[in-house]
């Protein structure tokens, strides 16, 4: 009986699956006959065998052409298409199966009842040597068409969308036509050149049924279970784009592959201008002149995009690589010192692993030890505090820390607010010791626009290497060296050890008073827009101010700024008043009139320490690492206390 449907099967090397494939093609449940024609292409397994077994046990099903020499994947599926006889023809390459046992009955119903379409598809999975579904690019093109059209030029924008164990079509080779085009273009590539024929005939339907599925592998000598000559093609444009040439003929321009062949030409031509191996410039300028006009317009304007990218890559990597030597020059020649050191070490500290953020003058990194408190109190602490601060300075330091820390707590010491702005504007050292130990960032921009905001030279603390220029013999300081980043490990976490002892009081001072007396405007303008933004970020803050040499002025000045904040509904704490509950000796303690020694510190310290575990819930849970490096810093403040010797003056 004359089938209506003819499968045509290649194999090479399929020893692993053929069974599996072989099987689902005899599963079909079809109510018309259909003849199953197979190439077996000289394989170096067991293919050939396993072949003989079913054509020995359905002979009435199969016919099977056992190849002397390997002929390659498209001549050996070419003479099959010649000798079918069905009305219509299934492809499967034998490491795939088809996993709807009504395939082909649907597929034929299909064009049966529609004859205005040459061919009819269907969606697939991808699947690997072991059987299981993968996710993969191949398969995702096809969404897009599943229950529609597929037209020719679908075919030209967008490729292959369905594959080959997924075709069925008319046979239109039973009209007589020469069809050696398929084979003669190249004995590897047939699929461009089958549905190109197709598709200039006729559209293709794409089914929504999930219907076979393709094996995508590598395995010794097999690609994917094909010829292993396949696994040459990638290298072989030129051998593609001499087949879209052909093709060109073929079809007398009805067909416009010139987008496929000159990306063919210029994909080969990019790895042989590139020296890859096995591509030559020569059969590069050979498929150049080859092509027509509009192929090689398009050639020249992509080798034209091409060296544009390669320069504009150029530029960016050259700018990238020169900001990168800028910012890292910059950092390493920035004026080394206690504040430098500190700052690198709050970068370095574990993103989050700070629960108390310290801001303010210099009091704060001499009167407060983060090592100290860790080890006393079990929370981690920074100072990121520079001299003479400008108070305006403190809310833009928030917010930097708060771009590396989550802290529970905000300590501002406040004695820096007694000054007139005006006064620290003009103190271009103390302004550059905020700003110029920042990292490079957008904040730091805003930074410096705020604290410059009375000067004139704002680019020279923007760009403040013009500043530190003579600092180039630092470059030789390999410690400096380390700070290329900006990021250093501090073994004190920011606290500035002092021995000297004041020594010319012979009695701690009463400095008790509840006198109010106004801070500069100014200042008290930027302290009230700094507890507006504290409440605005939903940030806990304690106001403290540290012990220093008696001054008229100083504490009332301090009572005033307590009322404000209280007002607000933050912690004011002066240790002035604390004195004789802390031990505080004014005689002994203190360094230089204005900031403490380290035996002072550790007084501030416990009553600071002491307030926050309890009023505060500050003690976050800690990784084994965070907590290893700060008991190594408790570790090394209690070695340097213990071995610490007062320096009288």
């Amino acid at each position: 009986m004359q089938p209506k449907v003819s499968v045509i099967c290649v194999t090479y090397n399929h020893e692993l699956y053929i069974r599996q494939a072989l099987d689902s093609i005899l599963s079909q449940k079809t109510d018309f006959d259909f003849e199953i024609l197979v190439g077996e292409d000289c394989s170096k397994d067991g293919t050939r065998d396993i072949l003989r077994e079913y054509e020995k046990r359905y002979p009435d099903k199969f016919r099977m052409y056992y190849r002397d020499e390997n002929l390659g994947a498209t001549r050996n599926e070419w003479e099959l298409m010649m000798d079918a006889k069905g009305d219509y023809i299934a492809a499967l390459e034998l490491d795939d199966i088809w996993t709807d046992d009504n395939k082909l009955q649907k597929q034929y119903d299909f064009l049966e009842a529609h004859s205005e379409y040459i061919g009819v598809a269907h969606d697939f999975d991808i699947i690997d040597k072991d059987g299981n579904v993968v996710e993969n690019d191949d398969n995702k093109a096809i969404k897009d068409y599943l229950g529609k059209r597929f037209t020719l030029q679908d075919f030209l924008d967008k490729g292959f969308v369905f594959q080959t164990g997924t075709h069925f079509y008319r046979n239109i080779y039973k009209d007589g036509g020469d069809y050696s085009i398929i084979y003669k273009a190249d004995r590897l590539i047939r699929d461009k050149t089958v549905l190109s024929i197709l598709l200039d005939r006729g559209d293709f339907y794409i089914l929504p049924d999930d219907m076979s599925a393709y094996r995508r592998y590598f395995d010794g000598d097999t690609v994917s279970g094909r010829n292993a000559t396949n696994a040459d093609m990638e290298l072989d444009l030129f051998t593609k784009a001499h087949h879209v040439e052909m093709l060109n003929e073929y079809f007398g321009g009805r067909i416009d592959y010139s987008g496929q062949w000159s990306d063919m030409i210029w994909d080969y031509g990019k790895r042989a201008l590139t020296g890859k191996r096995g591509f030559k410039i020569k059969r590069f300028l050979h498929m150049y002149k080859a092509a027509d006009r509009k192929t090689k317009r398009k050639v020249r304007k992509e080798f034209a995009e091409a060296v544009g990218r390669v320069w504009i890559i150029k530029a960016i990597l050259f700018m990238v690589l020169f900001l990168f030597l800028l910012r890292s020059v910059s950092y390493i020649i920035r004026t080394n010192g206690d504040t430098k050191d500190r700052f690198a070490g709050f970068y370095a500290e574990k993103k989050d692993s700070i629960d108390v953020l310290m801001m303010g003058s210099s009091t704060v990194a001499t009167s407060f030890s983060p090592g100290y408190m860790w080890g006393k109190y079990g929370f981690t602490s920074y100072p990121l505090s520079s001299n003479s601060q400008r108070p305006k300075a403190i809310k833009y330091l928030i917010e930097e820390g708060l771009r590396y820390q989550e802290p529970k707590l905000i300590v501002i010491e406040m004695r820096t607010f007694i000054a007139e702005d005006e006064e620290l504007a003009e103190d271009e050292g103390h302004i550059r010791e905020t700003v110029d130990n920042m990292r490079y960032s957008l904040h730091r921009i805003k930074t410096v626009k705020a604290m410059t905001d009375m000067l004139d030279k704002e680019y020279a603390y923007q760009l403040d290497i013009i500043k530190y220029h003579s600092n180039l013999g630092m470059l030789l300081e390999p410690n400096e060296w380390k700070k290329f980043n900006y990021s250093v490990k501090n073994a004190d976490k920011g606290f500035e050890f002092k021995y000297d002892v004041e020594g010319y009081r012979k009695e701690t001072p009463d400095l008790y008073t509840k006198d109010r007396k106004p801070i500069p405007s100014s200042e008290e303008a930027v302290l009230r827009d700094l507890i507006a933004f504290l409440k605005e970020n939903d940030l806990d803050a304690l106001f403290v101010v540290t012990p220093r040499d008696e001054s008229d002025d100083y504490e009332p000045m301090m009572n005033y700024c307590s009322d404000i904040v209280k007002e607000a509904g933050f912690e004011f704490i002066d240790l002035n008043f604390l004195y004789d509950e802390m031990g505080f000796d004014y005689r002994t303690d203190i360094d230089d009139g204005a900031h403490t020694n380290v035996w002072g510190a550790v007084k501030c310290s416990d009553v600071l320490g002491q307030f926050v575990v309890g009023n505060y819930d500050v003690i976050s849970p800690k990784s084994e690492a965070v907590t290893d490096d700060w008991d190594t810093a408790y570790r090394h403040f209690t070695e340097q206390y213990n071995s610490a010797v007062p320096i009288e003056k």
